[in-house]
């Protein structure tokens, strides 16, 4: 469709960019400069055309959202950027904005410096990577502006330079006992929690998605996350989180005790299950009662896991996928300090590892 010329009240110049989607119904845009309006015609004509356009009443998915912010994009250099953008949110385009944690957002950003799964491991460059995260920020900033998101969650964020994701403390077997003496009755689900993470090394929202079936002869199948909403389980985020990990002996007892089926592993007293905020927040608590540093999170958890496996001799694309890491460039990068490079060898780790624990005890 054409772009037009109007007037404004005051006699200011604008120009109004129309165009029809895939439906025929017709959208327009208003602009002080006539190339700025033609273009965004022309981009939008392109989405539709490439069945890419999006309306704002259907954006809920990041990928949405990302298409309609791109579509505001008023130069082609800008536009081409953008599209690059786009090509490289993956997995995180298929997200709904509303349930996108800063978990998420880390690991996307993880892959993108040590590893891209979508692009055959390749990694990008430390200043394109800062590109893309802004791209992001901005995409959610307009979520916020269209009133689909209330709150923009990379505002708090900080990202450091890839030389700089090391892990730097991982908690000692001391604390992880204080920790565990600390948790309170109605939290009895918590010490189990401790026990899957330091001995299985799963992520606060994967062992809240575990439920009594995923146990049997290969250890514990990882095949689904709970988040946010307990009961509410998605899929998890890359092909490489579904995985299966050895369990130690004692471990799989307490497992072999629980009721058959889809019951949920972590179970309250009154019989619900939890999710990754409510692992996220008891843990909190009890560690502000153990007295400990607030580094002790869930997460350091699976840092100990992995220190733990690697510190025994189990090499590293074992640890990798044990992870469910993309790839071993992200593994040794996050763990370089501590790799001295099979599944095996991981169950005799994880054995003594519940023996220094003194799991056996409880």
């Amino acid at each position: 469709m054409a772009v037009q010329r109007r007037f404004t009240a005051r006699g200011d110049t604008r120009w109004i960019g129309r165009f029809r989607d895939a439906k025929g119904k017709e959208h327009a845009k208003s602009f002080r400069d006539e190339n700025a309006a033609k273009h965004w015609v022309h981009t939008q004509q392109e989405l539709v055309k490439s069945g890419n356009w999006v309306n704002v009443r259907d954006a809920s998915r990041v990928g949405d959202l990302a298409r309609l912010w791109a579509g505001t994009s008023e130069r082609s250099n800008t536009h081409n950027a953008r599209q690059h953008f786009l090509k490289n949110l993956n997995w995180l385009a298929a997200v709904d904005v509303e349930k996108l944690t800063p978990t998420d957002i880390r690991d996307w950003h993880a892959q993108l410096l040590f590893g891209r799964p979508w692009a055959g491991g390749r990694t990008l460059a430390p200043r394109t990577v800062s590109h893309l995260m802004n791209y992001l920020s901005r995409t959610l900033d307009h979520a916020v502006e269209l009133g689909t998101l209330g709150r923009n969650p990379m505002q708090s964020m900080r990202f450091s330079d890839p030389g700089t994701h090391q892990v730097k403390s991982i908690p000692s077997i001391e604390e992880l006992q204080l920790l565990v003496d600390a948790t309170r009755p109605e939290h009895h689900w918590l010490a189990l929690a401790i026990h899957v993470a330091t001995t299985c090394g799963l992520r606060a929202s994967e062992a809240a998605g575990l439920q009594r079936g995923d146990y049997g002869s290969e250890g514990l199948r990882i095949e689904r996350q709970c988040t946010k909403t307990v009961g509410e389980y998605s899929p998890l985020k890359t092909p490489a989180s579904y995985r299966s990990v050895p369990v130690p002996e004692v471990l799989s007892d307490v497992i072999r005790r629980q009721p058959n089926g889809e019951t949920p592993l972590l179970r309250t007293r009154s019989g619900t299950g939890v999710s990754g905020a409510v692992i996220a927040n008891a843990m909190a608590a009890t560690r502000k009662r153990a007295g400990l540093s607030e580094t002790l999170t869930f997460h350091a958890l699976r840092h100990f896991y992995a220190s733990h496996m690697l510190g025994s001799g189990v090499p590293l694309p074992a640890v990798s996928r044990l992870l469910g890491h993309a790839n071993s460039a992200v593994t040794a990068r996050i763990y370089a300090h501590y790799i001295d490079g099979q599944e095996t060898e991981a169950l005799s780790a994880s054995k003594d590892l519940e023996l220094k624990l003194g799991f056996e005890k409880r």
